[in-house]
């Protein structure tokens, strides 16, 4: 009898522990999955919450917008922060509806000083292919970022300002077509900010 009293005693104490160690076993793997559950959804939304953050805060500028849409388009000379628009044949009073800034304009000139030299024909269609290439592709990046064409030249002459507008925000587009000798072959672009 002591030897099935101690059997029965040793069988009592292995389903204890068999019984304690799945009881904690579950309680532990509860606990676990939670935590590791909770750790990997909240990094990738604070992720997620720090990029928009850094997308929001670095919104561009009017000025950044409207260069960026140029920028790759031509090695422009860039002229910051002028007070007064370059017009050649617009109107003033076609402006007076828009809002005072600070004026940012870019130009690219064909031939500055003339062509010197005996291929001065040569010189000049390349120079003059050049020019209306860029003046295209100019256009077509207003036409395809919505600027609205609102008027131009009125009469023929060797410069003509072009008028569009964004958001009511003016923009000017300068053709320039001067002869051989002088110079003057230019496409310019100014706008405010």
């Amino acid at each position: 009898m002591s030897n099935q009293k101690g059997s029965v005693n040793i069988a009592l104490v292995v389903i204890i522990v068999i019984l304690l160690g799945t009881v904690g076993y579950f309680a532990f793997v509860k606990k676990s999955e939670p935590t590791q559950q909770s750790n990997s959804t909240v990094t990738p939304s604070q992720d997620i919450n720090t990029a928009n953050t850094t997308r929001t805060n670095t919104k561009a500028t009017w000025k950044e917008t409207t260069y960026d849409q140029f920028k790759n388009l031509a090695e422009w000379k860039i002229d910051e922060n002028l007070s007064d628009w370059r017009l050649i044949d617009l109107d003033r009073n076609k402006l007076d509806q828009y809002s005072k800034g600070i004026i940012f304009q870019m130009s690219k000139s064909f031939n500055e000083t003339g062509f010197p030299g005996p291929d001065v024909n040569q010189q000049l269609e390349k120079a003059d292919s050049d020019q209306r290439a860029l003046e295209n592709a100019v256009k077509k990046v207003l036409s395809d970022n919505d600027w609205k064409f609102v008027v131009g030249p009125s009469e023929g002459g060797f410069y003509h300002d072009y008028l569009y507008v964004k958001d009511n925000h003016p923009l000017i587009l300068q053709i320039g077509t001067r002869d051989v000798v002088t110079g003057g072959m230019i496409v310019l672009i100014e706008f405010q900010y």
